[in-house]
């Protein structure tokens, strides 16, 4: 099935399936823009965001790494709420690297109450199909809102 879905490219396969790091040729944005964003002095919320958009990649096996995002716009700026990434190598460890980061969200006081928006990429590996059959929408949503009043 791999093979048909990848075809002759045997780079998206390694690149996407086993967490093969993209060259820089390849990249979305080169390494030297990244390091400027990450060198820039962090942003100080003003006002509490209404929304607060949250990103997952799962890992696709390998050696490839969950990364999960989370952001809000303030003043027509995105601002990069968090960022982590790790091995996680079972629906477990997703659920508590998931929980953890929107505990920290909620733990600062403009973030508390915004509404979190979350896309979650689907793939070959630990995907958001996973994570919707074992962990019902319902019973996640309830621990976000247990999550909210436990910080409130």
């Amino acid at each position: 099935m791999v093979a048909a879905i990848y075809g002759d490219r045997k780079d998206l396969l390694a690149r996407e399936s086993m967490g093969q790091i993209t060259n820089d040729a390849a990249s979305v944005f080169s390494q030297k823009l990244v390091d400027e964003l990450m060198g820039r002095p962090e942003w100080q919320l003003k006002n509490p965001p209404k929304y607060i958009f949250l990103g997952v990649d799962p890992n696709g096996g390998g050696s490839s790494d969950l990364a999960i995002i989370s952001m809000c716009f303030e003043s027509n700026n995105l601002i990069f709420c968090g960022a982590e990434t790790y091995p996680a190598k079972n629906h477990d460890q997703i659920q508590l690297l998931l929980l953890g980061h929107i505990r920290a969200l909620r733990g600062h006081p403009y973030l508390r109450n915004a509404w979190v928006i979350c896309f979650f990429e689907s793939n070959l590996g630990l995907e958001a199909a996973h994570m919707v059959r074992k962990y019902n929408f319902f019973s996640v949503l309830l621990q976000f809102l247990l999550t909210f009043l436990q910080t409130w």
